[in-house]
């Protein structure tokens, strides 16, 4: 499947934005679009998606996540106001995985 066939809930990009603003880890992955659920009840406003892995994306869509995950400057604020309740690791955490993501195939 090439990603101009895909019909996205949330594309590669958007969901590395998301991923980067609300604090979580670099882990490639979209949202589907898979339209109204079939047993969906009477009446039902809402939204279905299936998420689809890395393991899954093609080298594209792999680069769209990482363009979104590196160009999100912003980053949710939770309101603490003790400093201990931000794990400032998490973020170099996550750049570990992304420095590492390249690396088998050299």
């Amino acid at each position: 499947m090439t990603s101009n066939q895909v019909t996205y809930y949330q594309s590669p990009e958007t969901r590395g934005g998301c991923d980067r603003y609300y604090h979580r880890a670099y882990n490639p992955h979209y949202l589907l679009d898979i339209g109204i659920p079939a047993n969906a009840p009477k009446g039902w406003i809402g939204h279905a998606s299936t998420k689809v892995g890395q393991a899954d994306m093609t080298d594209e869509e792999i680069a769209q996540y990482k363009k979104g995950w590196l160009e999100e400057t912003e980053r949710k604020d939770w309101g603490r106001m003790d400093d201990d309740s931000v794990d400032e690791d998490s973020d170099e955490d996550s750049m570990d995985e992304f420095n590492r993501e390249g690396e088998e195939e050299e």
